[in-house]
């Protein structure tokens, strides 16, 4: 179970570093430069079509401990603040 919980505390890092590269590309970075790799952050993390590794992973180990798997993970985190 420690697993799924370790690939979940990676997956919010990495989550919450592409949040933050958004606004720090714009402000050090041309907006040449900047626009493209936002828009490439943002079409990888909100396309139904690429399916992250992450949740690849996390999906296995929670197969391996009797949990459902999951849709994504941001499904997954706004899904347990509904309380669903």
């Amino acid at each position: 179970m420690w697993k799924v919980y370790t690939i979940k505390a990676v997956h919010l890092i990495i989550v919450i570093i592409n949040v933050l590269a958004v606004p720090v590309l714009l402000i050090t970075q041309s907006i040449f430069i900047s626009v493209p790799v936002i828009t490439v952050i943002i079409g990888l993390s909100t396309n139904e079509t690429h399916y992250c590794v992450l949740t690849r992973l996390e999906n296995y180990y929670r197969k391996k401990v009797g949990l459902g798997p999951i849709r994504s993970f941001l499904d997954d985190i706004i899904d347990k603040i509904r309380g669903r």
